[in-house]
């Protein structure tokens, strides 16, 4: 186990026990994407880093290898690649102005820049229904 990648790894190990990606998933209850993504190296595409750890975990379990072991391999290899993004967009980043910060577009209602939405039709309805039901609650007080 040299320098390639944690999915090249799970790939070579499932084609020594000579099985094929199918068997895999109806042993792992995996998807067939997310594994074909794994062993392109393509996490993304399997969305959350932890939901990527437990399938990484569960697919070297499968095939016979440490799923602690290939995890921790994953973390190195992900710091690694981490670690060369942030350097290239340090370089990139070092001769462009800042941005100002983006932009919220509510459907139909304008730019604004905080973080709150509008209310919608239905909360101003449960609110003006509340205040009714108040405003009838003192009343009703008021006459006893």
């Amino acid at each position: 186990m040299g320098q390639e990648s944690v999915g090249a790894l799970l790939k070579a190990q499932r084609e020594q026990n000579q099985m094929d990606i199918d068997a895999v998933c109806r042993k792992t209850y995996i998807r067939r994407t997310y594994l074909e993504a794994i062993e392109n190296g393509d996490y993304q595409a399997v969305g959350d880093m932890v939901y990527v750890k437990g399938f990484i975990r569960n697919y070297a379990q499968a095939v016979g290898l440490s799923g602690d072991e290939m995890v921790q391999r994953f973390n190195r290899e992900m710091n690694v690649s981490a670690g060369a993004a942030v350097a290239e967009k340090e370089k990139t980043a070092a001769g462009k102005k800042k941005k100002k910060p983006a932009e919220i577009r509510v459907a139909g209602r304008g730019r604004r820049q905080s973080g709150r939405r509008p209310f919608t039709r239905i909360e101003w309805a449960i609110l003006l229904a509340g205040a009714v039901l108040v405003a009838l609650f003192w009343i009703w007080l008021l006459y006893l």
